[in-house]
């Protein structure tokens, strides 16, 4: 039986994860890699179709792999959260826009896709430990990334 008190946890804790979710977003549109690998915790990884990223090196490696495309657009939809006491795992689709010339706005690569994560709190509040992305559609222009 849940109490006033362990339900007002668990929405707190679900509003922390769904900001840390869209702190991720938010960092890889507007370039803040240190805040994009401050997101995630000293063991943690990004797992993209292209490769795997360790947290040490995210900072760097984000921008390269970001690096052909001026602008980006991050939206998530369709949020689960499943929390079982300090940790949680979410999934969540994705669509992205990545523009290489913002001055041609109108010609991009868009995909489409969904994200599997596992978060763990901290004492610094809720951060990633695994993050893993999985593309089921593209369209427009090909999505090439940068460098790892």
């Amino acid at each position: 039986m849940s109490t006033l008190e362990s339900d007002v946890r668990r929405l707190l804790d679900r509003a922390e994860i769904n900001d840390l979710l869209l702190a991720y977003a938010r960092c890889a549109d507007t370039k803040d890699w240190t805040g994009f690998a401050d997101l995630f915790t000293d063991d943690g990884h990004l797992v993209l179709p292209f490769g795997r990223l360790e947290k040490k090196d995210m900072a760097r490696t984000v921008a390269a792999v970001l690096a052909p495309w001026q602008a980006t657009q991050h939206l998530f939809a369709n949020v689960a959260i499943t929390i079982d006491g300090d940790h949680a795992t979410t999934n969540h689709y994705l669509q992205a826009t990545h523009v290489p010339d913002a001055d041609n706005a109108s010609e991009h690569a868009d995909i489409g896709g969904w994200y599997d994560n596992t978060c763990r709190r901290t004492p610094r509040g809720w951060k990633l430990v695994s993050v893993d992305l999985t593309f089921v559609w593209h369209d427009g222009i090909p999505f090439v990334p940068g460098e790892l």
